[in-house]
């Protein structure tokens, strides 16, 4: 719609220069001839709409090529599933207070996964953790968080909240 509305405001800008810019009464007095330079705009403005033509086509030619792009990718086999019984169990760490989701991968990759993991956990190795990982971590401190984690583990969820309450931002007040 946005290209018939320019198409049509080229055409009214093209009409009166094709005109000479003079009025009826003052045609009749000029030769009949056109003036050379309308003959130019009316080129310019030919030429301007096969171009325009020629870019609304390529866009619309684009989609098409990246169809074709994602049809050659090699289809890859899918993997085997895991065994239930090899799989590795994951407890959300972040149900402990101070840690949040970048905190909680950290500890998934020093290999502690469940809430048995961080309540066997040495204090010194969390802080050793996140100190690796560095100065944006400094701020956590997780020395309440095996206390939290062993409530965790046994289920005792009503203590784990009680305990959270009376901390700020996984620190003892």
């Amino acid at each position: 719609m946005k290209h018939k509305a320019r198409l049509f405001s080229l055409f009214l800008f093209a009409v009166p220069l094709l005109a000479g810019f003079s009025s009826p009464s003052a045609q009749k007095d000029q030769s009949k001839e056109s003036p050379w330079w309308g003959w130019v705009v009316l080129i310019l403005l030919i030429l301007l709409i096969v171009l325009w033509i020629m870019w609304v086509l390529s866009k619309k030619e684009k989609p098409a090529e990246e169809v074709e792009r994602v049809e050659e990718i090699p289809q890859v086999p899918a993997p085997e599933p895991i065994p239930a019984e090899t799989e590795a169990k994951f407890d959300d760490l972040k149900v402990i207070e101070g840690i949040g989701p970048k905190i909680e991968k950290l500890l998934h990759e020093a290999g502690i996964r469940t809430y048995k993991d961080l309540a066997s956990a040495d204090i010194d190795t969390l802080k050793e953790v996140l100190e690796k990982a560095g100065s944006r971590f400094r701020l956590a401190d997780p020395t309440t968080w095996p206390r939290q984690a062993a409530l965790a583990a046994e289920g005792k969820w009503e203590e784990l909240k009680e305990l959270q309450d009376s901390l700020k931002g996984g620190r003892e007040v």
